[in-house]
């Protein structure tokens, strides 16, 4: 919201209409010392300014989904098409933007509202099964109209069975018809994916319409409109189509095509419908001939009593007007980015525990599988798992942390059984070289040359004889293989630095992109994990490749440009310098940061291996 005679800049608020005390204070609570607390500041305002706001709206423009009648040879039908929304500018302020760009007073308003309407949910999942079961056997389905349709009911299908479902609001209110048009499309430009094949419209009401009060009237008392007059249903051929069954917008095709006119059969009752369908219903033919009386199957005329109690429950067009009016987060993601300030980087509790005192406290949490990546910002221990994801990214510039948490992740790995094998490419050559003074199964190469030996070694060494175990055992997986009494664990391949493999030839990277890609189909079952870890994060170092096959990103401080490239947003970027071991998670656990503690690493004489936890593996 923003009026420009009272405010300095453009505020953000989050309005909630609640239904009772118990439900405000569950609201407060959770807003100022639930999880989301650690990234936003929120205080409690009273939002009767709102009233001053609203008071100056001359102009209301809103974001529809956008839809379309089609008409082809086999199918008539509508068309809604879902939200592609995506965001492709992570710079972006909306408050700095509305500021900046000498918007008069405006309110930007996102509104959701849980869509608990069962009845008609009822119905257009009747409506949309009818639908993906016909086309899916329609003889023209090749066709490029068919296929699109096809392709949005069954997205409709499989998104909306299983995420959350909400009315929304997508609007903008202010004094100039060309500042709400504006701030709409530049919402829409910023949002909408470079892939999206429809662009969703804009819709405009002028005071004088009974649309325009009626939203003026839900911005006011924090409501969603529920209704939308899509302009395609005004049409001849839209106030033709909303009434028909399913049925009778898709041709049979075959040597009936030319006579069928939608009923040369009984409509298909979808199976999560309340009334009984007929097993094997008739044929009722155009001139409405008298079915056999000794015949056991229902027959029913369009103009028959029983007809019209049933037709209602049928699968019909209108049935799936609604889905112009719903959404999920799936769909809005990118307009709630839009919406949403960068969370704070810093944490408000800066952690100065040990790598000792955490694993101390926590090592319980270690297994076989599990690990402990570091603690949240409430101080709480954030694990993840070999077993659930094979292979790391691992980045950030010198001295953020990086290297401490591959020792970290070492430790850890060989604490549950200091007998499982490290093989580490390490081509600053001095990072790990104390491990050589541990009775540990550490194999340490420096150059990228003995790197791609090791390459081969590990391939022949562990993934062949694993893969040959696992066919004379008669197991699929590494767990297998040990209930069998095989003494065999997982293998962790640590590449620190990638960026040097990147420099040499192209052989040695694409011998290691290869395995990479081979190991992250099969990691979970051969029990081999890798760690990829750089410090230069370009796109020659962390190619699609790499990417694709690392589903976990732990990243410490680096440039803008590398925390796009890797996690997508510039997160990673705004972390500050003074904060060592504090990084973007982005895994299995969900996204967040992360702080990982200091592990001492031995020192020569300076820092002996008594005085460091790895000292746990001399008693070994």
């Amino acid at each position: 919201m923003y009026l420009q005679s009272v405010d300095q800049y453009p505020k953000l608020y989050l309005l909630i209409n609640v239904f009772s005390q118990e439900d405000e204070r569950k609201v407060i609570s959770v807003l100022t010392k639930g999880n989301v607390s650690r990234f936003y500041d929120f205080q409690l305002t009273d939002i009767r300014k709102q009233t001053d706001a609203i008071s100056s709206i001359r102009s209301i423009r809103e974001v529809i989904k956008d839809a379309e009648l089609i008409h082809i040879p086999t199918f008539t039908g509508y068309l809604p098409y879902c939200f592609a929304s995506h965001w492709q500018d992570n710079d972006f302020s909306l408050v700095d933007f509305v500021k900046s760009a000498g918007y008069e007073d405006l309110i930007l308003e996102f509104s959701l509202q849980t869509h608990q309407h069962a009845t008609e949910q009822t119905y257009w999942k009747a409506a949309l099964d009818d639908l993906v079961e016909r086309l899916s056997k329609n003889e023209n389905r090749k066709n490029h109209g068919v296929k699109q349709a096809l392709e949005v009911y069954r997205q409709y299908q499989e998104i909306y069975s299983r995420d959350s479902i909400f009315t929304y609001n997508i609007k903008a209110l202010g004094k100039k018809s060309e500042d709400t048009f504006a701030i709409l499309h530049t919402l829409l430009e910023l949002t909408t994916a470079n892939t999206a094949k429809r662009i969703p419209p804009i819709l405009t009401f002028q005071p004088g319409d009974a649309r325009f009060q009626e939203h003026l009237q839900a911005t006011e008392n924090v409501q969603v409109v529920q209704t939308l007059d899509w302009e395609g249903w005004q049409t001849e051929n839209g106030q033709q189509l909303e009434q028909k069954l399913i049925k009778e917008t898709i041709k049979s095709g075959g040597i009936l095509s030319s006579l069928d006119d939608g009923s040369l059969s009984f409509p298909t009752i979808s199976s999560r419908s309340t009334f009984s369908q007929p097993q094997q219903p008739s044929l009722s033919s155009s001139n409405n001939a008298n079915p056999n009386p000794n015949s056991s199957d229902l027959v029913l005329r369009k103009d028959s009593s029983l007809a019209k109690i049933f037709q209602p429950q049928l699968p019909k067009v209108e049935h799936l007007k609604p889905l112009q009016r719903l959404t999920t987060y799936e769909e809005i993601q990118g307009f709630l980015q839009f919406f949403t300030p960068p969370p704070s980087t810093i944490s408000t509790n800066p952690l100065t525990l040990s790598a000792e005192e955490i694993f101390n406290q926590h090592k319980r949490l270690i297994t076989s599988d599990i690990y402990i990546i570091g603690l949240d910002d409430n101080g709480n221990p954030v694990t993840s798992s070999w077993a659930e994801i094979p292979h790391r990214l691992i980045a950030g510039l010198p001295g953020s942390g990086k290297t401490n948490f591959i020792n970290w992740l070492i430790f850890q790995f060989l604490y549950v059984n200091p007998k499982r094998k490290v093989y580490i490419a390490d081509f600053g050559g001095v990072d790990f070289q104390f491990l050589k003074r541990l009775p540990l199964a550490v194999e340490i190469v420096d150059t990228p040359e003995d790197c791609h030996k090791l390459v081969q070694n590990i391939h022949e060494q562990e993934y062949e004889q694993r893969l040959q175990l696992m066919q004379e055992y008669y197991v699929d997986n590494v767990k297998l293989l040990q209930e069998e009494g095989v003494d065999i664990d997982r293998t962790l391949w640590v590449i620190d630095e990638a960026a040097d493999i990147a420099d040499e030839s192209s052989k040695l990277r694409n011998s290691i992109e290869k395995y990479l890609k081979q190991y992250a189909r099969k990691g979970r079952k051969y029990g081999i994990q890798v760690l990829y870890c750089t410090q230069r994060p370009t796109t020659e170092v962390i190619t699609k490749q790499v990417t694709d096959q690392c589903e976990e990103k732990v990243v410490f401080r680096v440039s803008d440009d590398a925390s796009q490239r890797i996690l997508n947003n510039t997160i990673a970027g705004e972390i500050p310098k003074n904060a060592p071991g504090r990084a973007w998670l982005d895994g299995s656990v969900g996204k967040m940061f992360v702080n990982v503690p200091k592990m001492e690493k031995p020192q020569g004489t300076k820092i002996p291996i008594s005085k460091t936890l790895w000292h746990y593996f001399e008693s070994k």
